[in-house]
């Protein structure tokens, strides 16, 4: 929803008075305009993919104040940033195969295609050759591309050809 206010009370403000300026994929549609007062109006916009996009009222208007007189076209509207596609998982960085110690740390590194925040306690499910499932719990790195999760091996936790990672993270 744009907040979109003139300077005095205006009459016929239609959607055919504005243009969306977009980058990137985003695209957007005005659904509707809703006049608050005199002076406030609100363009409300369906929208669709990721860049910018902003609300411009044209040159050519049909939005006119008291006297009759033409509202100027206004172009530097603050633009709003969509992203409404999820992150990917570019990779993940296990811990070696080996014999564990009991108290020994393991750590994994989840990277992104971008960056992601984290809330919650995601943690991240792998199996070991002997010891069956564990979960790595989150440790940091969140506002970044890369997560990073960890795990205290429990006596006889062992694996002779690496930590195999399952099919998603637990997200909580």
């Amino acid at each position: 929803t744009f907040r979109v206010v003139f300077s005095e009370a205006v009459t016929g403000v239609n959607a055919a008075d504005f243009d969306l300026v977009s980058t990137g994929s985003a695209s957007g549609t005005i659904a509707s305009i809703t006049n608050l007062d005199i002076v406030t109006y609100l363009v409300n916009v369906t929208v669709s993919g990721d860049g910018t996009l902003r609300l411009d009222l044209k040159d050519a208007s049909t939005v006119t104040e008291a006297a009759g007189k033409v509202a100027p076209g206004f172009h530097s509207a603050i633009p709003y940033t969509l992203d409404q596609t999820g992150p990917t998982v570019d990779g993940v960085s296990v811990p070696a195969a080996g014999q564990y110690i009991a108290g020994q740390s393991l750590t994994f590194n989840v990277r992104f295609g971008e960056a992601v925040l984290v809330t919650g306690t995601p943690s991240l499910p792998f199996t070991l050759n002997t010891g069956g499932a564990r979960n790595a719990n989150y440790v940091s790195g969140s506002g970044t591309n890369v997560l990073t999760f960890a795990y205290t091996v429990a006596t006889g936790d062992q694996d002779l050809d690496g930590p195999v990672i399952g099919s998603a993270l637990a997200v909580n």
